[in-house]
């Protein structure tokens, strides 16, 4: 059975109601299946259970005697629909389950990708400290050379403060930005590593 089918027995079951109140039920479920999606048409239609049996659900609900109901087709009702579960919660728990196993069987083969990553992000870091250190020293060793120079040698201690300044700008408008941009990324990405994980593990995150 898939939606219009199911629909069409509701629409059926429901002759008792006005046109109006049959209308207003039937556009109460075309938008459940709606809000549900394609993909959970057959979990919706088993969670709302025979069409035949939720259409004396609702005419009960609305105040008319079942057995009464096929006498009394013109009398006007009120649709009042029965409480339903708009997004089955079997299919979120039954995915999360299926991705933990596919997790744990599929360890000897993703384990590897996860610590080449890893490594390339310890590199990355330590490149990144490192380049820092050196142009920093670079900087900070010309200066003082160069200063000291000046009294002694000052064609030689002007070169060698030229090029301490000169380090000491790439460091200020290089090499620190790029190790804060380096630190912001790192700390993005096991951000979202760690709420994956978190989302994935946490059973309470179902759709209710």
């Amino acid at each position: 059975m898939n939606r219009n089918e199911y629909l069409s027995i509701l629409r059926d079951s429901l002759s008792s109601f006005s046109y109006e109140e049959m209308e207003s039920a039937l556009a109460y479920y075309n938008e459940f299946f709606d809000d549900a999606g394609p993909e959970n048409e057959q979990a919706v239609i088993a969670s709302l259970g025979d069409p035949k049996k939720l259409a004396e659900t609702i005419i009960k609900e609305s105040g008319i005697n079942v057995e009464e109901a096929e006498t009394n087709q013109n009398e006007k009702t009120s649709f009042n629909p029965p409480p339903t579960n708009k997004y089955p919660e079997t299919n979120t728990n039954n995915t999360r389950i299926a991705l933990i196993i596919i997790l744990i069987l599929t360890f000897p083969f993703w384990i590897g990708f996860v610590g080449a990553a890893f490594g390339i992000i310890v590199a990355i870091v330590a490149t990144t400290f490192a380049i820092s250190v050196a142009v920093s020293a670079v900087a900070i060793t010309c200066l003082a050379v160069g200063i000291a120079q000046m009294f002694i040698y000052p064609p030689l201690g002007l070169l060698l403060t030229g090029v301490g300044l000169i380090a000491l700008g790439i460091a200020i408008l290089a090499v620190f930005p790029l190790c804060k941009l380096v630190v912001k990324v790192l700390s993005s990405v096991f951000k979202g590593i760690a709420t994956g994980v978190k989302n994935l593990f946490n059973r309470q995150g179902a759709i209710a």
